[in-house]
Protein backbone atom coordinates (compact mmCIF):
# COMPACT_ATOMS: atom_id res chain seq x y z
CA UNK A 1 0.00 0.00 0.00
CA UNK A 2 2.59 2.40 1.44
CA UNK A 3 4.64 1.61 -2.43
CA UNK A 4 1.52 1.92 -4.51
CA UNK A 5 1.20 5.19 -2.82
CA UNK A 6 4.87 6.69 -3.29
CA UNK A 7 4.66 5.66 -6.96
CA UNK A 8 1.41 7.84 -6.99
CA UNK A 9 2.80 10.84 -5.60
CA UNK A 10 5.66 10.30 -7.46
CA UNK A 11 3.70 10.30 -10.88
CA UNK A 12 1.81 13.29 -9.81
CA UNK A 13 5.20 14.76 -9.53
CA UNK A 14 6.57 14.13 -13.10
CA UNK A 15 3.08 15.29 -14.31
CA UNK A 16 2.98 18.66 -12.17
CA UNK A 17 7.07 19.35 -13.27
CA UNK A 18 6.76 18.82 -16.84
CA UNK A 19 3.33 20.49 -16.84
CA UNK A 20 2.84 23.13 -14.38
CA UNK A 21 5.89 26.32 -14.84
CA UNK A 22 5.80 28.70 -12.11
CA UNK A 23 7.82 31.95 -12.79
CA UNK A 24 8.52 34.25 -9.88
CA UNK A 25 5.98 37.56 -9.94
CA UNK A 26 6.33 40.82 -8.37
CA UNK A 27 3.53 42.46 -6.12
CA UNK A 28 2.32 43.72 -9.27
CA UNK A 29 1.81 40.46 -11.02
CA UNK A 30 5.18 41.30 -13.09
CA UNK A 31 7.16 38.70 -14.29
CA UNK A 32 10.91 38.76 -12.96
CA UNK A 33 12.56 37.52 -16.09
CA UNK A 34 16.17 38.28 -14.41
CA UNK A 35 15.29 36.24 -11.63
CA UNK A 36 13.95 33.50 -13.49
CA UNK A 37 16.71 33.43 -15.70
CA UNK A 38 18.93 32.47 -12.49
CA UNK A 39 16.66 29.62 -10.96
CA UNK A 40 17.31 26.28 -12.32
CA UNK A 41 14.26 24.58 -12.93
CA UNK A 42 14.46 21.71 -11.40
CA UNK A 43 14.34 23.03 -7.95
CA UNK A 44 18.15 23.29 -7.55
CA UNK A 45 19.92 20.75 -8.57
CA UNK A 46 22.26 20.44 -11.21
CA UNK A 47 20.02 18.89 -13.96
CA UNK A 48 18.32 22.45 -15.39
CA UNK A 49 20.02 22.37 -18.34
CA UNK A 50 17.72 19.35 -19.55
CA UNK A 51 15.00 19.75 -21.86
CA UNK A 52 11.71 18.37 -20.87
CA UNK A 53 11.73 15.55 -23.80
CA UNK A 54 14.91 14.38 -22.07
CA UNK A 55 13.63 14.65 -18.24
CA UNK A 56 10.58 12.41 -19.81
CA UNK A 57 12.21 9.63 -21.29
CA UNK A 58 14.50 9.40 -18.16
CA UNK A 59 10.87 9.21 -15.97
CA UNK A 60 9.60 6.85 -18.13
CA UNK A 61 13.10 4.54 -18.10
CA UNK A 62 12.94 5.06 -14.21
CA UNK A 63 9.24 4.19 -13.73
CA UNK A 64 9.46 1.53 -16.38
CA UNK A 65 12.49 -0.38 -13.99
CA UNK A 66 9.37 0.00 -11.35
CA UNK A 67 7.38 -1.71 -12.87
CA UNK A 68 10.30 -4.35 -14.00
CA UNK A 69 10.60 -4.88 -10.34
CA UNK A 70 7.04 -5.04 -9.43
CA UNK A 71 6.34 -7.64 -12.33
CA UNK A 72 9.07 -9.81 -11.51
CA UNK A 73 8.62 -10.17 -7.66
CA UNK A 74 5.00 -11.46 -8.35
CA UNK A 75 6.42 -13.66 -11.06
CA UNK A 76 9.49 -15.14 -9.22
CA UNK A 77 9.13 -13.78 -6.09
CA UNK A 78 10.80 -10.37 -4.02
CA UNK A 79 14.12 -11.76 -2.97
CA UNK A 80 14.45 -13.21 -6.61
CA UNK A 81 13.47 -9.95 -8.56
CA UNK A 82 15.72 -8.05 -6.14
CA UNK A 83 18.77 -9.64 -7.37
CA UNK A 84 17.67 -9.17 -11.00
CA UNK A 85 16.52 -6.05 -10.74
CA UNK A 86 20.04 -4.91 -9.46
CA UNK A 87 22.26 -6.71 -11.98
CA UNK A 88 20.10 -5.84 -14.81
CA UNK A 89 20.31 -2.08 -13.54
CA UNK A 90 23.36 -1.80 -12.53
CA UNK A 91 24.77 -2.94 -15.80
CA UNK A 92 22.22 -1.89 -18.12
CA UNK A 93 20.84 1.59 -16.81
CA UNK A 94 23.90 2.49 -14.92
CA UNK A 95 26.56 1.02 -17.21
CA UNK A 96 28.35 -0.64 -14.27
CA UNK A 97 31.09 -3.10 -15.26
CA UNK A 98 30.73 -6.91 -14.36
CA UNK A 99 32.99 -6.56 -11.34
CA UNK A 100 31.53 -3.89 -9.57
CA UNK A 101 27.54 -5.22 -10.48
CA UNK A 102 27.65 -8.43 -9.58
CA UNK A 103 29.97 -6.68 -6.03
CA UNK A 104 27.21 -4.74 -5.67
CA UNK A 105 24.19 -7.07 -6.44
CA UNK A 106 25.11 -9.82 -5.13
CA UNK A 107 26.25 -8.22 -1.69
CA UNK A 108 23.07 -6.28 -0.85
CA UNK A 109 21.08 -9.24 -2.09
CA UNK A 110 22.95 -11.92 -0.06
CA UNK A 111 22.72 -9.28 2.90
CA UNK A 112 19.24 -8.99 2.22
CA UNK A 113 18.59 -12.70 2.19
CA UNK A 114 20.33 -13.34 5.05
CA UNK A 115 18.30 -10.13 7.19
CA UNK A 116 15.00 -11.25 6.11
CA UNK A 117 15.19 -14.94 5.28
CA UNK A 118 17.34 -16.29 7.80
CA UNK A 119 17.51 -13.80 10.67
CA UNK A 120 13.83 -12.07 10.55
CA UNK A 121 12.26 -14.87 9.10
CA UNK A 122 10.09 -12.89 7.23
CA UNK A 123 6.89 -14.74 5.59
CA UNK A 124 7.28 -13.88 1.73
CA UNK A 125 4.24 -13.58 -0.36
CA UNK A 126 4.25 -16.79 -3.01
CA UNK A 127 5.63 -16.26 -6.51
CA UNK A 128 3.51 -17.40 -10.08
CA UNK A 129 6.13 -19.65 -10.04
CA UNK A 130 6.04 -21.11 -7.10
CA UNK A 131 2.46 -21.88 -7.73
CA UNK A 132 3.42 -23.15 -11.12
CA UNK A 133 6.28 -25.68 -9.57
CA UNK A 134 5.22 -26.33 -5.65
CA UNK A 135 8.24 -28.47 -5.69
CA UNK A 136 10.49 -25.56 -5.68
CA UNK A 137 9.65 -24.67 -2.60
CA UNK A 138 11.01 -27.29 -0.51
CA UNK A 139 14.40 -27.24 -2.02
CA UNK A 140 16.72 -25.28 0.14
CA UNK A 141 17.47 -21.54 -1.47
CA UNK A 142 14.30 -21.89 -3.90
CA UNK A 143 11.79 -21.54 -0.67
CA UNK A 144 11.54 -17.88 -2.01
CA UNK A 145 9.27 -18.61 -4.42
Amino acid sequence: MVGWLGLCLAGWQLVWRLCVTTAPVTPDGALEPAEAATQPADGGSELGHLSAQVAARRAVRYFGWCFFILAAAMLIGLLPAMLVFLLGYLRMEAREGWKMTLAVGLGAWVTAYLLFHQLLRVPWPTAVLGDLLPGLRSVGLTNLL
